[in-house]
């Protein structure tokens, strides 16, 4: 395993959320600035700190890794791409963090996107506005998405959209759907409203696979 380090970094700017970051130690600020930039969005149990340390653990170690924090009293609906107390969106809040790692020396300009649960909701609805920004994109166990469908109201649908969706971009991101074992399952955390049972299916499998 290889040596990093792991630092939570406070606010650095206005409208940069807090975040977690890994960076692999040993490197000159030039061969960092060439190491990939993966971005861990979290769950709502905002357990950020624990992505970070799973992927650093199991072969990810040696590339930059950043997990933005978004607390739930400021930004409680993030998956949706909803405005917090701030009034920022936290699809712009994380076009200020890969901004702000630019400005430091990152590889951030385009990035490999991956959430969890509600973060894999966020970061599918991030790559549907801001394809340039991501270069892979793994979606992991959403409990739901936004479908195609310009006749279904936002988020579960793109009428009335926050910004201008960009599909055909979206569709040339490498992408991964994946689930677990129990994803055939109602949880208490399932979004499980009639309508985006009628319009995805009744559990993560099924979300997924539609």
């Amino acid at each position: 395993m290889g040596h990093f380090q792991l630092r939570f970094v406070r606010s650095p700017a206005p409208g940069v959320p807090d975040h977690y970051l890994h960076v692999p130690t040993g490197h000159s600020p030039l061969t960092l600035s060439r190491l990939p930039v993966v971005v861990m969005v979290h769950g709502i149990s905002r357990n950020a700190a624990e992505q970070v340390l799973r992927a650093s653990q199991n072969g990810l170690g040696d590339r930059v890794i950043v997990a933005p924090l978004f607390e739930r009293r400021a930004m409680g609906r993030y998956q949706q791409l909803a405005a917090g107390r701030s009034g920022q969106s936290a699809d712009q809040a994380l076009i200020n963090l890969l901004d702000w790692l630019i400005i430091d020396g990152f590889n951030a300009r385009q990035i490999k996107l991956f959430g969890f649960s509600g973060g894999a909701q966020f970061a599918h609805r991030f790559a549907l506005f801001h394809p340039d920004r991501v270069r892979k994109l793994c979606l992991a166990a959403a409990g739901w998405y936004t479908m195609p469908e310009p006749g279904e109201a936002w988020p579960a649908g793109l009428n009335n959209a926050p910004l201008q969706p960009e599909l055909k971009k979206l569709l040339a991101i490498p992408t991964l759907v994946f689930v677990g074992s129990g994803d055939n399952l109602r949880t208490a955390s399932l979004n499980q409203s009639p309508r985006i049972d009628r319009q995805q299916g009744p559990h993560r499998l099924a979300r997924a696979r539609a």
